[in-house]
């Protein structure tokens, strides 16, 4: 969805939303459920965070 937005900036807001709330999700999956250490949730703040600058990045554009 995120190579099919590459033209289509709303498209992009819409994937980008939908990669936040998985990734919330995963991280509090990671922290509350499996009892993981913080530090296996990297990837996905990393994660977190591109899909909120692409998120910010085409609403300055649309």
């Amino acid at each position: 969805m995120l190579i099919a937005s590459i033209r289509n900036r709303r498209l992009a807001i819409g994937a980008g939303a939908l990669l936040v709330i998985l990734l919330l999700g995963a991280i509090h999956a990671h922290i509350f459920r499996a009892n993981q250490p913080v530090a296996t949730t990297i990837p996905a703040w990393v994660c977190l965070i591109l899909s909120i600058m692409v998120i910010i990045r085409n609403l300055k554009k649309v």
